[in-house]
């Protein structure tokens, strides 16, 4: 096998450059580190069945949520679905129940208590199971009127105050804009999936700064495993006539083939590098793709022409 030249001239380091390429290039790294993590994925979708759960607590067709002070005597069928603070005295002498008779098994449904209006007999049913514990003598509620139906009373009160519609649409928006971001960091992540992780920038934001290796890998080590992808690795290549072996750290594969090679600007640690974009046989006959990012542009054109060869 051949090894590469790799002391061919490198780009020209331009220091603003090559410190906007690598500042892209650490977002690029934040991507990949949170594409790998389940703690992150497992978070980004609790975040987003809260965000959705949150929505779901915004008030729609909420009507009149004023809390109306009356009196006993003024309640009326007109006034059903409203709030009202009332202040009467209860008397849970004779509840009013309902109960449905099936032979000899009789079923008992709801209960409800009267509150009496303190300066004349005028009562208004509550229902018992909503009002305070312990709830005696003279007293204010709050609640909602409503309508009965059936066997109900025509018109009760169940204490209880009106939702609390602020802190919900807040909630709500909040709810909505951590979805939108989950949303847009997978939309985001998946572009940059696709991209193999490695930052396209424009050929004339080449710069490299000191100390950039011949060639630098991004993609997938193992293939078919999105885990084992790697970025800014440095690498050798030997080539032969049948492959280009490209040997990490503590992994290899092989390039059997180039099926396309296109030329491209990389934002990687090492600063704006010349690079390649490659979709190519693998030495068990996958189909894979890579960026490779090189520190010189004749180191880059050099390994472009040989891959041309291979495997023809």
């Amino acid at each position: 096998m051949a090894q590469l030249d790799t002391d061919a001239p490198g780009v020209a380091a331009r220091p603003i450059l090559v410190g906007l390429a690598r500042a892209i290039d650490a977002a690029a790294g934040a991507l990949h580190a949170i594409a790998r993590s389940r703690a992150a994925t497992v978070l980004s979708i609790a975040l987003l069945i809260g965000g959705i759960f949150a929505i779901g607590l915004q008030e729609t067709g909420r009507g009149d949520l004023r809390v109306y002070d009356t009196e006993v005597s003024r309640i009326s069928a007109s006034m059903g679905g409203r709030y009202v603070r009332i202040t009467g005295r209860l008397d849970t002498s004779k509840p009013y129940q309902t109960r449905l008779s099936l032979g000899p098994i009789e079923l008992r449904g709801g209960e409800w208590v009267s509150l009496v209006g303190l300066d004349n007999a005028d009562r208004v049913w509550v229902t018992r199971d909503t009002l305070p514990a312990g709830a005696t003598g003279t007293l204010t509620l709050v609640g909602r009127l409503t309508l009965g139906d059936g066997a109900e009373p025509p018109i009760f009160l169940d204490v209880t105050a009106p939702p609390d519609v602020a802190t919900r649409d807040r909630l709500a928006a909040m709810g909505g804009m951590s979805a939108l971001a989950v949303i847009a960091g997978y939309i985001v992540t998946a572009f940059a999936r696709r991209a193999d992780f490695a930052p396209r920038l424009p050929a004339f934001a080449m710069a490299a700064g000191a100390g950039a290796p011949a060639y630098v890998w991004f993609g997938e080590v193992v293939p078919g495993m999105a885990d084992s992808s790697v970025r800014n690795a440095p690498i050798r290549i030997a080539l032969s006539r049948t492959e280009a072996r490209i040997t990490g750290q503590d992994w290899e594969t092989a390039i059997r083939h180039a099926f396309y090679v296109s030329s491209v600007t990389i934002a990687t640690r090492f600063g704006a590098l010349p690079g390649m974009q490659i979709v190519f046989e693998d030495a068990r006959g996958l189909t894979r793709r890579a960026v490779l990012a090189s520190g010189s542009l004749a180191a880059r054109d050099q390994l472009i022409t040989a891959l041309t060869y291979i495997g023809r």
